[in-house]
């Protein structure tokens, strides 16, 4: 993708062409993971640390360092699809995702119900 576009519009040209790919025949229980920049994000050139990924007593995951954003693809069963789609972008204070809680757990229910989501793991 050219880098001249800004983050946002590259991030739903990324999302047409993941619609587009026929990713959207996975069962429910797959979750395809896809790389916004495959080789790198813009500005990450010399990042090599890992992800931090840290899950608290309940057993939910929270992660910072995170230099390879991606999608993450919860899809419905096909008899419950509504045609819906919803994009999820977890928070946690610029400095942490609460991908479990407010990305992974929602995504699940959305699907659960229906609805195509999405989980953002943006770049902090």
């Amino acid at each position: 993708m050219n880098p001249k576009f800004p983050s946002v519009t590259r991030f739903f040209i990324a999302l047409a062409l993941l619609l587009n790919t026929g990713v959207a025949s996975l069962r429910a229980e797959d979750h395809e993971v896809v790389y916004l920049w495959p080789k790198g994000a813009p500005g990450s050139e010399g990042k090599t640390e890992s992800e931090l990924v840290q899950t608290s007593a309940s057993g939910e995951q929270s992660v910072s360092r995170i230099h390879k954003p991606s999608i993450t693809v919860y899809l419905p069963a096909k008899e419950k699809a509504t045609g819906a789609a919803v994009l999820v972008i977890p928070g946690g204070g610029h400095r942490v995702l609460a991908i479990t809680h407010e990305g992974y757990n929602v995504a699940k229910w959305l699907s659960d119900h229906g609805i195509a989501a999405f989980v953002l793991k943006n770049r902090l």
